[in-house]
């Protein structure tokens, strides 16, 4: 029943690779938004501003470098920091006990979160 659903044509046989539109118009685009099935416009973002977005804007930004970050599933106690701080060398140990698990804590970003300086 699933696998039906999500299929992009009736023969299809998971696991499934998105239908691409390289050319759509706003009414077809919307259609698929509404349809609620997974799909891919192909460079749709090399205009965009953001497309070269990568840490070091992030870091370096007046407004992004400033926003607040927590240290995750740390051994020990967990750490506040900036993004624009030096935090991708911190390698603060994650407690895990198993090898296969990560060894390093994460940083969680809470992007959705409304932030403020102060």
């Amino acid at each position: 029943e699933e696998s039906r659903y999500w299929a992009p044509t009736p023969d299809a046989v998971p696991p499934f690779d998105a239908p691409r539109f390289p050319h759509l118009t706003r009414a077809q685009f919307d259609e698929l938004i509404l349809d609620g099935k997974v799909f891919v416009v192909p460079n749709i973002s090399n205009e965009w501003p953001l497309k070269d977005w990568d840490c070091d804007f992030f870091q370096s930004d007046p407004e992004f470098k400033n926003a607040a970050m927590n240290q995750q599933y740390t051994a020990g106690k967990s750490k506040d920091r900036k993004l624009g701080d030096d935090w991708q060398n911190d390698r603060t140990a994650s407690g895990a006990k198993h090898d296969s698990a990560p060894q390093v804590a994460p940083f969680y970003w809470g992007i959705k979160d409304v932030q403020f300086e102060n």
